[in-house]
């Protein structure tokens, strides 16, 4: 019971991680799409571009597509039932490995030491 216990709270803080995750990441998307207009036509090659006219930059892509799509997958393994199912092996050991890469690399290196330094 104890082993099954520690497994339920480990899940509880990996949900809250990844729902704290997400919302970050919905953050940074209106930040940064903040600043950015479009989508526009190019006649030229038929694609849609966005500008940033503070910085006067273009962009062939959604500005904002990176943290979108992390919150979009933060998103999903929230909705998952089973996404910590009570036989958990190393099948969860690898899902937990690969949000715990993800947010490494969404987060950069000063704000992982400063999360390290709130645990």
């Amino acid at each position: 019971a104890g082993k099954a216990l520690e497994n339920l709270n480990e899940a509880s803080a990996f949900t809250e991680d990844l729902r704290r995750l997400r919302d970050k990441a919905l953050q940074e998307a209106h930040r940064t799409q903040r600043n950015w207009e479009g989508p526009f036509w190019d006649a030229a090659s038929g694609q849609q571009y966005y500008h940033d006219p503070a910085m006067g930059r273009s962009s062939w892509q959604i500005p904002a597509v990176a943290p979108l799509y992390l919150a979009w997958i933060a998103n999903k393994m929230l909705q998952c039932e089973d996404l910590f199912p009570a036989d958990c092996t190393s099948d969860c050991g690898n899902l937990h490995l690969a949000v715990v890469k993800a947010r490494a690399r969404y987060l950069g290196p000063a704000q992982q030491q400063q999360q390290q330094q709130q645990q």
